[in-house]
């Protein structure tokens, strides 16, 4: 089965760099979460637990939700929301290059993670991630949005429902 790579490339005024490469399962465009040696505590299933996680804590003893974004977390805690990055977005169809406040990059980047990373409460934002467009304006989201519902309601339609 293949897969395909969107890489955040985050530089900061003073030299620095965060990468963050996001492979993606082709067949079901899950993120393919890495593993490690040890995971932070906050990570585990049962520590504030969403109260209608469907999950059951001994096929997931780790939240996946938790997992996909402990890469980020740590390596951005530092970050103050309006320092402004160069951010690139390597997708597999074009690359995307600008400056922007780091909140925005974020946005972006965890709008990518969350609906991919194997949370029964985010997957229904799967499509919207499969044809992620990074970094994109308010009125661009909600283009996107209001597409794929008008689509999804006339897939709906289509079956009787």
């Amino acid at each position: 089965m293949g897969s395909h790579r969107i890489t955040y490339t985050f530089e900061f005024p003073d030299g620095g760099r965060l990468a963050f490469p996001l492979v993606f399962a082709d067949a079901d465009s899950r993120l393919e979460i890495g593993s490690r040696d040890q995971w932070p505590p906050w990570t585990a299933l049962e520590r504030h637990r969403c109260s209608h996680c469907p999950l059951d804590a001994t096929a997931f003893p780790r939240c996946p939700l938790a997992t996909a974004i402990v890469d980020v977390v740590e390596a951005t805690d530092q970050l103050v929301s309006h320092d402004t990055l160069a951010i690139t977005v390597e997708h597999p169809a074009r690359t995307i290059a600008m400056t922007a406040p780091a909140a925005d990059a974020l946005r972006s980047l965890m709008g990518l993670i969350i609906p991919t990373s194997g949370c029964p409460h985010t997957a229904y934002l799967k499509p919207m991630a499969r044809f992620h467009l990074p970094l994109s304006d308010q009125d661009e989201t909600l283009y996107r949005v209001t597409s794929m519902y008008r689509l999804a309601q006339q897939i709906r339609r289509q079956v009787g429902l």
